[in-house]
């Protein structure tokens, strides 16, 4: 459910983006999110009360997997469409990798090595699809792929922080932790943007709010915590599939057999990193750091 959730968030997020100012547009969601997880936690009877040095902790993660992620993601599809945000987008277990080795002290694996280099090359194969486009104008591809790799670091970072609170209150608090950077972003740069959204703005600026964000993010923490990691992020794997497909049959988005290429390399890469090192023929199980 939480991967065709998030395979369907990339068109419905296009169609809102057409006519909505962006940052406002996600803002809302993310209001809607705070306001619903809020509710369901105190109708189970748990505490909104964090301590501080929870707190502190949740506020800085969430500037890399929730900030920089949603804002890379929005201008991504913006100006590369949703079924290639879908693709790069997607790279984000492959950053995860990468953080866990380079802050963490993971060991470099040859399947990390190899996990990283399909990545790349996909983004490559995307860019060949349409070169002029992407010389004249690289911001999406690059923007997203920050917006990725901030994902992947917040993920390894969460990973790495222990911490005594909830993972719905994690949640909670996580969302809360943006508005601080939405509020002034949409103040400054949208104000005079403002306006009611129409029907079809309001369904998906709640789909946002309500399915992308309350719904998936509380399931996936608590996926999080009773899964082992990796079947956990096994389940990711499906969610490009289902937002190309999806966004080409909705939006009438053309998919070329660069991208769907570029997409089997990325499921490559995730299967690399993410399966367990005897399934992939290496000598000996890892101990993943992510």
């Amino acid at each position: 459910m939480v991967s065709l959730a998030w395979g369907f968030m990339f068109p419905v997020m296009k169609l809102g983006l057409e006519t909505y100012p962006p940052i406002t547009f996600r803002g809302l969601s993310v209001f809607i999110g705070i306001l619903t997880m809020g509710a369901y936690m105190l109708v189970r009877g748990q505490s909104l009360r964090v301590p501080l040095a929870e707190f502190r902790k949740v506020f800085v993660i969430s500037q890399f997997n929730l900030t920089g992620w949603q804002l890379g993601l929005l201008f991504g599809i913006l100006l590369l469409g949703a079924s290639r945000s879908a693709i790069v987008g997607y790279t984000m277990p492959v950053w995860a990798f990468v953080t866990s080795i380079l802050l963490y002290g993971g060991t470099i694996s040859a399947r990390g090595v190899i996990g990283v280099t399909l990545a790349i090359l996909a983004v490559v194969v995307m860019t060949l699809n349409d070169v002029s486009h992407f010389l004249a104008a690289p911001t999406g591809l690059l923007v997203l792929l920050i917006g990725a790799i901030c994902w992947g670091a917040g993920t390894a970072m969460t990973r790495h922080t222990p911490m005594k609170m909830s993972n719905e209150a994690m949640a909670f608090w996580g969302f809360m932790s943006t508005m601080p950077i939405y509020i002034p972003l949409t103040y400054w740069l949208e104000g005079h943007l403002w306006r009611w959204p129409n029907f079809t703005e309001t369904w998906t600026i709640l789909y946002g709010g309500l399915v992308s964000f309350a719904f998936c993010y509380v399931v996936w923490y608590r996926l999080s915590r009773r899964l082992p990691p990796v079947v956990s992020s096994l389940s990711i794997m499906l969610v490009p599939v289902i937002g190309v497909i999806s966004s080409a049959v909705t939006l009438g988005e053309h998919v070329s057999a660069l991208d769907w290429l570029a997409l089997l390399i990325i499921l490559l890469a995730m299967a690399v990193v993410l399966l367990p090192a005897h399934v992939l023929g290496f000598k000996r199980p890892e101990q993943s750091s992510y």
